[in-house]
């Protein structure tokens, strides 16, 4: 009936983001402080940068329980199946 809502309220998405603190007087410095914008990406040639890989430091491997990890195998993949064919099917459901 509305073959335009979805792609208008997506395309409306970050005008109305960027209205909202027009409206409510926040400046960009001040929502970027207050965590309303993913951080700047580093300009020092490589994506992997430290705090990245700071993960790796943390976790001590010996502590993982892989028994859980290989039975948690078949709803990893399920999920990712799903993920994988719900745009198919449920995007033709907005035309109806």
């Amino acid at each position: 009936k509305y073959p335009l809502l979805a792609p208008i309220y997506y395309c409306l998405i970050t005008p109305v983001f960027y209205m909202c603190l027009g409206v409510t007087g926040i400046d960009m410095n001040t929502a970027a402080k207050a965590g309303y914008f993913f951080p700047p990406i580093s300009t020092s040639g490589s994506v992997f940068n430290k705090d990245l890989l700071d993960i790796f430091t943390i976790i001590n491997i010996g502590t993982i329980s892989w028994k859980a990890v290989v039975k948690a195998i078949p709803t990893m993949v399920s999920l990712t199946a799903f993920s994988l064919i719900h745009v198919p099917i449920n995007i033709p459901a907005f035309a109806i």
